[in-house]
């Protein structure tokens, strides 16, 4: 990484994490030039079957192959279950 800068934020009653520019690289391969956002929202109450939603990882991103999240997913599994 290179200069990374990351802005973690909360966002009643979840969390977002953001990387506008991915100056990354993992595994020894280095990521296109884009951006990189996280967000966790925890589980919610909706009408219908149930009444509840469950939580979710929402990923926003540009110039990003999928294959390259493969590496932070533990990571991400650590961060979303300590929010919770």
């Amino acid at each position: 990484m290179d200069n990374l800068t990351a802005h973690i934020t909360r966002e009643n009653p979840g969390w977002q994490f953001s990387i506008p520019d991915t100056r990354i690289t993992m595994d020894g391969k280095p990521w296109p030039s884009g951006a990189l956002t996280l967000a966790w929202v925890p589980e919610q109450d909706v009408g219908g079957k149930d009444n509840k939603r469950s939580d979710e990882l929402r990923i926003r991103a540009s110039n990003l192959e999928l294959a390259g999240l493969e590496g932070i997913r533990p990571l991400a599994a650590k961060l979303f279950t300590c929010t919770g």
